[in-house]
């Protein structure tokens, strides 16, 4: 993947010569960033990891939901103008909002510019849809993290409120609190536990520690 990049980078604006160059340090850069999460995963904790990387992936799914309405866009009014669609400065007045002469993309000296566009989407140019598109991306991908965390704990709940062995099946359901084994409920209360011993006797009336057990109340 990162070969990809590197490669892409420069095949379309640079000479032949810069491609073997690119080549090398895209597979370096694979290999190092292949073995730190190889080494690290042993120590790291996978969870912040996980995280980051699905907030990564919302960012990059919102620009390119985007920059597909630009495209959208740019080849409608190509059809109208008879321009094409990738002209500088080529949009439709009916529907823009703000058109930036600067933070252009697709300028050569753009720099960081470049990189946010093809990340994040980001263009100097927008549009009633580009931003409202923007924006219902975002409601929908809130509303269904919401909602499937809210149906977690629902069903958690239920399973807790039967006070039968089936708890037992809701603790993976249950959110983690803090760095202690307690679990949130769904109520806001949190149910603790604390490691019992169990206590045995032999014929002659001894207790035996036969070691603890967990009870979770």
């Amino acid at each position: 993947l990162e070969a990809v990049v590197f490669i892409g980078g420069v095949t379309f604006q640079e000479k032949v010569e810069a491609i073997p160059a690119a080549v090398l340090v895209g597979v370096a850069a694979g290999l190092s960033i292949g073995y730190l999460l190889y080494r690290g995963g042993n120590s790291m904790k996978l969870h912040p990891f996980f995280v980051g990387s699905t907030c990564l992936l919302l960012l990059v799914a919102a620009g390119l939901v985007s920059k597909g309405i630009q495209a959208f866009e740019d080849y409608h009014w190509g059809q109208v103008t008879g321009a094409q669609s990738d002209d500088e400065g080529s949009f439709d007045p009916r529907i823009n909002v703000w058109a930036l002469k600067c933070c252009d993309p697709k300028q050569p000296d753009a720099g960081g510019w470049q990189l946010f566009n093809a990340i994040l989407g980001w263009s100097n140019i927008a549009s009633y849809f580009t931003i409202g598109g923007y924006i219902l991306y975002w409601v929908t991908v809130i509303s269904s993290l919401v909602y499937l965390k809210w149906n977690r704990q629902a069903k958690a709940f239920a399973l807790l409120s039967k006070g039968s062995d089936d708890s037992a099946d809701a603790r993976p359901l249950l959110r983690r609190s803090g760095s202690s084994d307690n679990y949130a409920d769904g109520t806001g209360a949190n149910r603790s536990y604390q490691p019992a011993e169990r206590v045995t006797r032999n014929s002659q009336g001894e207790e035996i520690h036969a070691g603890s057990e967990d009870t979770r109340g």
